[in-house]
């Protein structure tokens, strides 16, 4: 499984970033979250923490 982001849904709060333990979500060049595939171990702290459901496994 991969934990994934809703563009959608997200309103770029932080919250997933500072949670992450491995630093696996990053902003673009248009303030657009990602999660960096290979470094994300899905975990689910992100989710644990994101107050719109934006990130699911």
């Amino acid at each position: 499984m991969a934990v994934t982001l809703s563009q959608k849904k997200c309103i770029r709060c932080g919250s997933c970033m500072d949670e992450c333990p491995e630093a696996a979500i990053c902003y673009d060049d248009h303030n657009m979250p990602y999660i960096i595939e290979g470094v994300c171990t899905d975990c689910g702290e992100c989710i644990k923490v994101c107050c719109t459901e934006a990130l699911a496994l």
